[in-house]
């Protein structure tokens, strides 16, 4: 393809993308994103992140910063990290849940050649967005989003022969993790697999630490022995614990802060809004050099 039509079909691409933000999401002041404590509802959040850690595509993570500041897609490095422990095969079913904006179905579906991927996620705003965007793709037949509760409503897709679960940074938002985990088992059976992506807390937390880690990041994280405790009391065997938090939290947050001084292109943020990103990004890194916040690639299966 010649550059000027690749340059076209990325400009076709991104004028497409911004028409479909705009269908699902809506703007936010910061004191409208205070006040809802929802930032995924709003446009700025999806671009940030793309802004902050040079997206391309439409990962919703931290990423997985394996080259360092040159990693490529970091978003999509994740992904491909946790993916692995899945043993995914040409024809499997697969749950992805908390499933974001799509695009990790889109990448699974197409370089596993699924059989089905159904998203499961409780924000509307991204499911709609996200069934979009399977659809432009070409997958509506075989990717398929749905809104609902990871930890009430898995039972809804017993019949769609499932044998695998995918949660990429979403678990620690959920309320009953027991329950989640229970059902979870129960959905896969004999032979199934899951794998997450988690934030952990790497010692006990103080008061303080809880607090802040509750108003900056929406959840407390428990540690990862808690973790293979509940996997373990839900019947999962073969627990696999990995740390990843030099590839993750440490470069990925540093190099989200090194981009956030050096550029101005964060869409219709303000000053302020932008500060408040800075201080999130900070408090997160501050939290993970004293030890108190790790991050693990967690794997499981059923006998």
């Amino acid at each position: 393809m010649a550059m000027s039509a690749v340059s076209d079909t990325r400009q076709n691409t991104g004028m497409r993308d911004a028409e479909m933000f705009e269908a699902c999401f809506i703007r936010a002041s910061l004191s409208k994103l205070l006040h809802s404590r929802h930032p995924y509802d709003f446009i700025e959040t999806y671009e940030s992140l793309q802004q902050v850690f040079n997206y391309q595509t439409h990962y919703v993570n931290l990423g997985f910063w394996e080259e360092g500041c040159t990693t490529q897609e970091a978003g999509r490095s994740l992904l491909e990290e946790v993916a692995k422990q899945l043993d995914l095969q040409p024809g499997n079913h697969l749950l992805d849940v908390g499933s974001g904006l799509g695009q990790a179905a889109v990448d699974l579906c197409r370089d596993y050649k699924l059989g089905s991927i159904t998203g499961l996620n409780i924000n509307p705003r991204q499911t709609k967005f996200a069934n979009m965007l399977a659809s432009r793709e070409g997958l509506a037949g075989k990717v398929n989003h749905f809104v609902g509760d990871a930890c009430r409503d898995l039972s809804r897709f017993n019949q769609q022969g499932i044998t695998r679960i995918i949660a990429l940074e979403c678990a620690n938002h959920f309320s009953l993790l027991e329950r989640f985990l229970d059902m979870a088992h129960d959905l896969l059976g004999a032979g199934g697999r899951i794998a997450l992506s988690i934030n952990t807390a790497g010692k006990d937390l103080t008061l303080k630490q809880r607090w802040l880690m509750q108003a900056g990041f929406g959840f407390v994280p428990v540690s990862i022995q808690k973790w293979r405790q509940l996997l373990d009391d839900s019947g999962f065997v073969k627990i696999s614990t990995k740390d990843v938090t030099l590839y993750v939290l440490n470069r990925g947050l540093q190099y989200g802060l090194d981009r956030l001084q050096q550029t101005d292109k964060l869409g219709h943020w303000s000053t302020l809004q932008r500060f408040y990103l800075r201080l999130q990004l900070k408090t997160a890194l501050m939290s993970v050099k004293c030890g108190s916040l790790k991050y693990f690639i967690v794997s499981a299966r059923i006998d």
